[in-house]
C-alpha cells in the first residue's frame, strides 16, 4: 500500500489548538493581523472566507464590529460631537491616551 503525500495548506493558512483543544484556523500574510476563519476546514465556505481574509478584510463581519453596549462604542461616539471637538488639541491627545490604557 502506497502512502499518499499529504496536501500542502495554503499560503499564510494557520492551524493552532485552542485552550479547549479545538483546532482553530488564521490566515496571517507576514507580521500582520491575524484573521480568524471560523467555518469548517476544507468546505467551500472556508474557501471564500479565506480568499476574502487574504483581501484584507473578514467575511464574517466579527473581528471588527463594536458592540453597542460597549466602552468602545461609546468612545468612538463621544469623539464624533461637538463637545470633542471644541477641546483643545492638548486635552483631546490626553483623553486618547487615557482611553488606550481602557
Amino acid at each position: 500500500m502506497m502512502m499518499s503525500m499529504p496536501r500542502p495548506r495554503p499560503p499564510h493558512l494557520h492551524r493552532e489548538i485552542s485552550r479547549h483543544g479545538r483546532a482553530v484556523w488564521y490566515v496571517r500574510v507576514g507580521k500582520g493581523p491575524r484573521i480568524r476563519l471560523r467555518t469548517t476546514y476544507g468546505s467551500e465556505a472556508f474557501s471564500s472566507e479565506y480568499q476574502a481574509a487574504l483581501a484584507g478584510g473578514a467575511s464574517g463581519g466579527r473581528a471588527h464590529a463594536v458592540s453597542p453596549q460597549s466602552l468602545q462604542w461609546l468612545w468612538d461616539n463621544y469623539r464624533q460631537t461637538g463637545h470633542w471637538l471644541s477641546l483643545s488639541q492638548a486635552t483631546r491627545y490626553q483623553r486618547e491616551k487615557i482611553m488606550e490604557r481602557c
